[in-house]
């Protein structure tokens, strides 16, 4: 849908084949080529059913505009808000940042937080660390990347770690926080 407004277009963005084409938002833009390149936050909720995560935020990049802007996929987030909530006293936060390379030659960027019960010593918190990169580049050979995105934002992938990662110590909450292809 094109409507022009004192020399500048309305363009519908649509979500990519993988959230099912669907509408996300509609921008208002002097030139269609300034449009390429930006970026578009949604919730899931807007695109994907049985989701509850109401914090995150889903991130597209617009690639192609004609009658329409077409995207795809670059990420997803937790606000910080969100974030500084899970961690309380007398727990340990423990940051991993990963980066992979997909079959399709695509690098990935996530962004891990894991919360525990109770103090970890700083050999606790190595292993744990060591652990989870274990598994998640065991998780990350088995699967295609756009199954792994779809884990990610579904939060299969933070059951997994838990469930895994508690054989060394009791962890609270698993969140990958954030999560960039780049």
């Amino acid at each position: 849908m094109i409507k022009k407004v004192k020399g500048k277009i309305w363009f519908d963005v649509f979500s990519p084949e993988q959230f099912g084409n669907k509408f996300i938002a509609s921008v208002l833009i002097g030139e269609p080529k300034k449009l390429i390149d930006k970026k578009i936050e949604t919730k899931p909720r807007n695109l994907m059913t049985g989701i509850d995560n109401f914090y995150l935020k889903l991130i597209f990049r617009i690639i192609e505009v004609n009658e329409n802007a077409k995207t795809e996929f670059f990420g997803f987030e937790y606000p910080r808000d969100y974030i500084t909530r899970m961690v309380r006293r007398r727990s340990s936060k423990i940051d991993l940042i990963m980066n992979f390379k997909s079959i399709e030659n695509k690098r990935i960027k996530m962004k891990i937080m894991v919360i525990t019960f109770g103090r970890a010593r700083s050999s606790v918190i190595s292993d744990l660390k060591k652990y989870i990169i274990e598994i998640m580049n065991d998780i990350f050979d088995k699967t295609d990347t756009e199954v792994f995105i779809n884990e990610a934002i579904n939060g299969i992938l933070e059951k997994e770690i838990k469930k895994k990662a508690l054989k060394i110590f009791p962890l609270r909450f698993v969140l990958i926080k954030k999560f960039e292809i780049l």
